[in-house]
């Protein structure tokens, strides 16, 4: 193993990656981006998915848009989570609908970026597409690498 290899595991290790050997040697042979995934994922499960330590915050803040914002789309949500949990429902009950929708939000939008298809259009060829790219982390600053990142979808799925 070179030294590369070796930080590589190490920065992979501190992201929480299940096989952070196998990862790095991914990253090197095949030129994958597994780092850039590794964070990405790190990021989406919590700070969009991993709700239920935050519902109390987030109830409260629904609350004080409803009161600041009477027509606003939190004024909605707020109308139905206090219907929630005056039938006796917790918000430890609602953050595992909440999760599901991120969760299923996040896998979505990331296949769209992956596989930009839209049925309805005739002929999509001519209009932009897109693609997530991986940004180094030079100390001279970011800077494109050329590797995009794609298949977000299986990355982003549930863990099991």
């Amino acid at each position: 193993m070179h030294a590369d290899e070796a930080v590589l595991i190490q920065k992979l290790t501190r992201l929480g990656v299940d096989d952070p050997q196998a990862a790095a040697r991914s990253e090197i042979r095949e030129n994958i981006p597994q780092l850039a995934y590794a964070r990405l994922e790190r990021l989406v499960r919590r700070n969009l998915l991993g709700r239920r330590e935050s519902m109390d915050v987030w109830w409260t803040n629904l609350q004080r848009e409803r009161d600041r914002r009477p027509g606003s789309p939190s004024t909605a949500v707020a109308e139905v989570i206090g219907k929630c949990l005056a039938a006796g429902i917790t918000l430890d009950e609602l953050a595992v609908i909440v999760e599901d929708v991120a969760s299923d939000t996040a896998q979505g939008f990331a296949y769209l970026l992956g596989d930009p298809c839209d049925d309805e259009l005739d002929d999509p060829g001519d209009l932009p597409s897109w693609a997530l790219c991986e940004v180094s982390s030079d100390d001279d600053g970011a800077k494109l690498t050329g590797r995009t990142m794609g298949a977000l979808h299986e990355f982003l799925g549930p863990t099991e």
